[in-house]
């Protein structure tokens, strides 16, 4: 049950990076959430194993600006799990 829950809390913090940078929502897009998702999962066990997970979800999105490439690290904390 945490392990769902960090993963749910780790897929909503990057939900939230590219709603803040670009101002979309990412779940709205079906393929999108799927890998986001995904991401969450694998990030949620390197984090685990490491203290840290870096995310990288080239062309997550196709923008007027053309395709947004989310790159980012996340952490322990990013799970809502401690001040680590």
């Amino acid at each position: 049950m945490a392990r769902v829950r960090a993963e749910e809390a780790l897929a909503e913090r990057l939900r939230g990076i590219v709603r803040g940078e670009i101002g979309l929502d990412p779940f709205d897009d079906p393929e999108a959430r799927v890998r986001i998702v995904e991401a969450a999962e694998r990030a949620r066990q390197a984090i685990a194993l490491d203290g840290h997970a870096a995310v990288t979800l080239p062309a997550l999105l196709v923008t007027g600006d053309g395709p947004y490439h989310l790159a980012v690290t996340l952490f322990a904390r990013d799970m809502g799990e401690g001040d680590n």
